[in-house]
């Protein structure tokens, strides 16, 4: 009976070693999958400012297009990026 409490108790220890050593790597995970939250957050920003600055510059060419067309100067300040 005894041999039977020693490998009981050397399965659990062992169990224990892996559920911590699972635990680790778990709460890795979650420090990676929040900074990736972060740095996507980010770079969602950047691409919606982005986009709404093209979309600025693109109407901002049309006004132009259609002040030519129409016969009339565009105002002297604007520069093609």
């Amino acid at each position: 009976m005894p041999g039977k409490k020693l490998l009981g108790s050397q399965v659990k220890h062992l169990l224990s070693g892996v559920s911590d050593h699972g635990l680790q790597h778990l709460a890795e995970v979650e420090t990676d999958l929040v900074q990736t939250a972060l740095l996507l957050g980010e770079a969602i920003e950047k691409l919606g400012a982005s986009f709404i600055a093209i979309h600025a510059a693109v109407t901002a060419q049309h006004e132009t297009i259609d002040l030519l067309l129409s016969g009339q100067t565009p105002a002297a300040d604007y520069e093609a990026n």
